[in-house]
């Protein structure tokens, strides 16, 4: 059984195929889902579904999805910048081609993001330091199978 793994933009969920070797991931990206009522529950509905088929399962870190997890009793990892590297994130998000309009909206309300992932319940919390991504703590993720 594979991990959920929620990370904010620019943590390197996309890219984990390409610096981990043997490691099997998908990137569950939001944008393939409809935001209709209850589309929270299909969203999380189908990561827990895809952990049968693969080792790390990379979700949204947005809170409705968090919540929802906690609420169902899934085991899952949070892993997000420290507050001082909204700087950093934006570049990677400038980087790596995301809209204007979106890294407006997310950075504009980075404070309150970090707050949300500060303050969810859940035991399996990684802060990410400067230069780092997913890929390079994903052996605590996986050490804890």
């Amino acid at each position: 059984m594979g991990e959920i793994v929620c990370g904010f933009v620019g943590t390197g969920k996309s890219s984990i195929l390409k610096y981990c070797e043997g490691v099997k991931s998908i990137d569950l990206d939001t944008a393939y889902f409809k935001k209709i009522a209850g589309w929270e529950n299909v969203y999380a509905q189908c990561a827990i579904a895809l952990t049968k088929m693969y080792d790390i399962v990379c979700i949204t870190s947005h809170a409705q999805v968090m919540r929802l997890l906690n609420r169902h009793n899934i085991k899952w990892w949070l892993v997000y910048p420290d507050r001082s590297l909204k700087l950093e994130y934006k570049e990677r998000a400038i980087e790596r081609g995301v809209s204007e309009d979106f890294i407006k909206v997310f950075f504009d309300e980075w404070d309150n993001h970090i707050s949300d992932a500060q303050n969810i319940t859940n035991p399996n919390k990684i802060v990410l330091k400067s230069g780092q991504y997913i890929s390079t703590v994903i052996h605590k993720i996986l050490r804890r199978r």
